[in-house]
């Protein structure tokens, strides 16, 4: 009996594990050759939020220490509509910012629109096809959420050698309720 059970949940497994395959994921290029092949733009106001900035550095950094590409950074203004970066980029900016610079991005990829009901720091990172680039538009409804998205990038969806750090085209989205932070941010426990 219970190696039957085992059988039965190993054969309902196998096709989930099967479908979980890493090769099977589409994967965006951030270094070819050691050499940039992507770029990092940020959508904002001007000067950039803080937060929007850090979530940049964030990628920025992370390739240039993991692959030892500078990636090219650029920040447009949202406050009309803008011309698609040039090339395959990591596109940071909150909903209203990207809806903005990109007319007709919410149209094409429903996505960006749903991300505006997440909670505050909630994020979606969603592959995007503009301008007949590949684009993976971190966003969020607030900066706080731009910048959570940038620390999954980071963490979970960059990877690869040195030679060719890839980050994964796919969608992504999370909200996390951070009702406690500030007990932590706002304590004394560094001035002991």
């Amino acid at each position: 009996m219970r190696t039957a059970a085992v059988v039965a949940l190993a054969s309902g497994l196998l096709p989930a594990l099967a479908a979980a395959d890493p090769a099977a994921v589409e994967r965006l290029d951030l270094t070819r050759d050691g050499k940039a092949a992507c770029a990092v733009v940020t959508v904002g106001a001007d000067p950039a939020p803080l937060l929007l900035d850090r979530a940049a550095d964030t990628i920025l950094r992370t390739v240039q220490w993991w692959g030892g590409a500078a990636l090219p950074r650029r920040h447009v203004l949202a406050t009309a509509a803008i011309a698609p970066p040039d090339g395959p980029s990591v596109i940071l900016g909150t909903v209203d910012a990207l809806t903005r610079a990109f007319p007709g991005l919410a149209e094409n990829h429903p996505d960006i629109g749903r991300a505006a009901t997440l909670a505050p720091d909630g994020f979606a990172c969603i592959p995007c096809d503009i301008g007949g680039a590949r684009h993976l538009a971190v966003t969020g409804p607030t900066p706080r959420g731009v910048f959570n998205g940038a620390l999954y990038a980071r963490d979970v969806l960059i990877d690869g050698p040195a030679s060719r750090l890839q980050v994964e085209w796919r969608h992504v989205s999370r909200s996390p309720h951070l009702e406690g932070r500030a007990a932590y941010v706002l304590t004394i426990w560094d001035h002991e």
